[in-house]
């Protein structure tokens, strides 16, 4: 009961081919999970490079707003399904803004505007708050996305996750700007080489011996 889990909305996974669930078994699943947020079930505004290859590049500008008008169409018959199923759990449910600048994060807070209405109706059908998909490399664009966050939803109070901020840098960003949570790569990573990074003494990498994992004991408290 003390845990705080996040898991994931199976929207990628979906299209990659990794799972096949619809946007109601998608909450039906984060619920059994006893997850402590539910995300809306996203498709990421990316395409395939050629057909067979699970190789994806972005979409255009056009196609990209396509896929946000799609999501949170999709999103908000979640909500509702939520609402009348799990009523207990919809004060958990977060809205996945994607978009890859300004111009596509405010075109989402436009499509808000226009499908469901004023900021006390996102409430509404988005109690949990919203989660920010930015994964950009690019420390000024997650910089941006950070302040665009705290701009419209964390001064009004709401929780923000940031998916995709592995690294120290983009952690500090986030949390100079009161992000709620974000995601930490540290766990997966160390399960690629080995170590793991204590954020007491981010300078030092502890190595992780092969008889302690999957990470039994002496696990990093990531921030």
């Amino acid at each position: 009961n003390d845990m705080f889990l996040l898991t994931d909305s199976g929207g990628f996974q979906n299209i990659s081919g990794q799972c096949n669930i619809d946007a109601y078994q998608s909450i039906d699943i984060q619920v059994s999970l006893k997850a402590s947020k539910i995300f809306a079930f996203d498709t990421p505004p990316v395409k395939r490079k050629s057909e067979g290859l699970n190789d994806f590049v972005y979409m255009n500008v056009e196609e990209t707003k396509l896929q946000i008008k799609k999501n949170l169409e999709i999103a908000i018959l979640q909500s509702k399904y939520l609402k009348n199923k799990y009523p207990e759990q919809h004060k958990n449910f977060c809205y996945i803004l994607h978009g890859r600048n300004k111009n596509q994060w405010d075109y989402n807070l436009q499509l808000i505007k226009k499908l469901i209405g004023n900021s006390n109706d996102y409430d509404k059908y988005f109690p949990g708050g919203i989660v920010y998909a930015i994964k950009s490399n690019d420390i000024l664009t997650l910089a941006m996305a950070a302040i665009h966050a705290k701009k419209y939803f964390i001064s009004r109070g709401k929780y923000v996750h940031f998916l995709g901020c592995g690294s120290f840098n983009k952690m500090f960003i986030l949390i100079k700007n009161e992000i709620t949570t974000f995601d930490s790569s540290t766990i997966l990573q160390g399960s690629k080489v080995n170590g793991y990074i204590n954020p007491c003494n981010i300078f030092k990498v502890s190595q992780i011996l092969s008889n302690n994992i999957p990470f039994n004991s002496a696990f990093c408290s990531c921030p």
